[in-house]
C-alpha cells in the first residue's frame, strides 16, 4: 500500500507543481497588462511620451528608483518603471513582481520592502522590478545611437534618436517589445541572479511579454536560447543592449 502511495504521489507532485505555475503565470500576465495600461495612460497625458530615461544607470531595463550615490555624483532619481509607481499610474507594487520569480536574494523582491525603500534615500539604495522594460536606444545621458556609429544593437529602439524619450505610438507601429519577464543579473549586485517561470531549474522556461498594442503574450524557450546574447557572452535581458530587445512581435521565434 505505501509503494502505491508513493508512485501516485510521484505522478499527482509535477501536475500539481505545473497547475501551480499555470496560476502565478495568469497573476503575471495581469500584471504585465496592468503595467501596459499604466504606460497607455502616462502617454495620454504626456502628448505621446513614453517615461523619460535621462537618468543614472539608464541601460538597467528592471529598475525603478536609484538613491543617491556620493562617489559616482549619482542623485536618487526615478527610472521609468519607478515613474510609473511615483505618479500612481500603476499604485500596487505587487504589480511590479511576478509570483513565480526566483530570486537569489528573495527580500529584494518583496513588494512591501519594494515600496518602503523606493522614492526614500533614507530607507534604500536601489530598488527593482522582476519585469523588464525596453528601454532600447540610449547611448549616453544626451546622445542617443545613430544608425552607423557602431551601436548596432541600440539602433532604433524606443529611445532611439529621440534625446531620452520615446514615443508610444511609433513604438506600436514598430511593433517593439514592450516588458517582459526579466532575468540575469542586474549590475552583479543584490537583488542578485533571478528568473521567472524556471519550472524548478535555474533558467525560464519561457517568457510572458507585452507588446505595445495591451496584449501578453507566452513565448516558450524551453532550449533557453532567446535571452542569450552571443555578444556578450551573457544570459539576460536587464540591460538594453542586450540581443533580447532587438526581436520585434514580427521577429520573434514561434
Amino acid at each position: 500500500m505505501i509503494t502505491i502511495i508513493a508512485i501516485l504521489a510521484s505522478m499527482l507532485l509535477p501536475a500539481l507543481s505545473r497547475a501551480k505555475e499555470m496560476g502565478r503565470r495568469a497573476i503575471c500576465l495581469s500584471n504585465l497588462k496592468q503595467i501596459g495600461l499604466g504606460l497607455v495612460m502616462y502617454a495620454d497625458d504626456s502628448s505621446d511620451d513614453l517615461p523619460y530615461n535621462l537618468v543614472s544607470y539608464r541601460w538597467e531595463t528592471e529598475m525603478m528608483w536609484f538613491i543617491q550615490d556620493a562617489p559616482m555624483n549619482h542623485i536618487g532619481e526615478w527610472h521609468p518603471l519607478g515613474l510609473l509607481y511615483h505618479e500612481e499610474y500603476v499604485s500596487d507594487m505587487k504589480v511590479f513582481v511576478c509570483p513565480s520569480n526566483e530570486a537569489e536574494i528573495p527580500s529584494e523582491y518583496d513588494p512591501v520592502l519594494m515600496a518602503s525603500e523606493v522614492g526614500v534615500p533614507a530607507n534604500g539604495g536601489m530598488v527593482w522590478s522582476t519585469f523588464a522594460l525596453n528601454i532600447r536606444g540610449r547611448k549616453g545621458p544626451h546622445d542617443y545611437t545613430s544608425p552607423d556609429d557602431g551601436y548596432g544593437l541600440l539602433e532604433q529602439g524606443p529611445y532611439g534618436l529621440l534625446g531620452g524619450k520615446a514615443k508610444f505610438s511609433r513604438c506600436a507601429a514598430e511593433k517593439f517589445l514592450c516588458a517582459s519577464d526579466g532575468v540575469g543579473t542586474p549590475r552583479g549586485k543584490p537583488p542578485g541572479n533571478h528568473a521567472s517561470h524556471t519550472l524548478g531549474g535555474n533558467l525560464p522556461a519561457g517568457f510572458q511579454i507585452l507588446f505595445f498594442d495591451g496584449s501578453v503574450h507566452w513565448v516558450s524557450d524551453v532550449y533557453h536560447e532567446l535571452a542569450w546574447d552571443p555578444v556578450f557572452n551573457v544570459f539576460g535581458n536587464y540591460a538594453d543592449w542586450h540581443q533580447f530587445w532587438t526581436y520585434t512581435e514580427d521577429t520573434l521565434p514561434d
